[in-house]
């Protein structure tokens, strides 16, 4: 089962499926961040096993919302098949990508943060 989790304003951790049954919540955990114009946001796909082309339009839309007003998205943690869709759909190009959260913050200059609050 698929779970999104908003970590203070700059943090979205996705964990499972993200495919057209989980798009209403990942859809609203972005609104949830995108609504209070964080100048960072930072996506944890760690744990993601598969992402669909609908998950991907989403995250393209939320980066695309986030540069209008001046902020960053920023991706972190894709392994396996989920890395594999990036590299072969060219997002690599598109995305910041970093290998772990660490990573990720010190490039956007993001907090790191311990609180979960699951949507």
């Amino acid at each position: 089962m698929a779970a999104i989790f908003v970590l203070n304003r700059s943090l979205l951790v996705l964990r499972g499926k993200m495919d057209a049954a989980t798009l209403p919540r990942l859809k609203a955990g972005l609104w949830r961040l995108l609504r209070h114009r964080p100048p960072r946001l930072l996506v944890d796909l760690s744990r993601v096993t598969f992402i669909g082309s609908p998950a991907l339009a989403v995250l393209i839309q939320a980066r695309q919302d986030i540069h209008a007003y001046g902020g960053c998205l920023a991706l972190f943690g894709l392994r396996g098949a989920v890395g594999d869709v990036f590299r072969l759909a060219r997002l690599d190009c598109v995305f910041p990508i970093f290998p772990d959260h660490a990573a990720a913050a010190r490039a956007v200059g993001a907090e790191p943060s311990s609180q979960d609050s699951p949507l």
